[in-house]
């Protein structure tokens, strides 16, 4: 009994192994062709915040901060038109 624990045993998981270093290795390719496109989205991403003029600041922080009466929800060029104002 020991003898096929020791001397044996490996081979049941044997298959497993191979399995999960196929997947693995799958796997990682497919990984590597996503992040691999993240340098062209950055780059999108950096063309959209110039041609929009969006501050690279943390806007959400400083709204938190702001007290809701110096909200102005509506000087956002193209964001409402009067038929979608926004009451406070």
């Amino acid at each position: 009994l020991i003898d096929e624990i020791v001397n044996r045993s490996w081979r049941d998981a044997y298959p497993l192994l191979q399995k999960t270093v196929a997947f693995e290795t799958d796997f990682s390719t497919k990984q590597a062709k996503i992040y691999g496109g993240l340098s062209y989205a950055a780059t999108m991403l950096d063309h959209t915040s110039k041609k929009e003029s969006i501050s690279s600041s943390h806007r959400l922080l400083q709204l938190k901060n702001s007290p809701p009466d110096e909200l102005n929800l509506h000087k956002f060029k193209g964001d409402w038109d009067d038929s979608q104002k926004v009451e406070l």
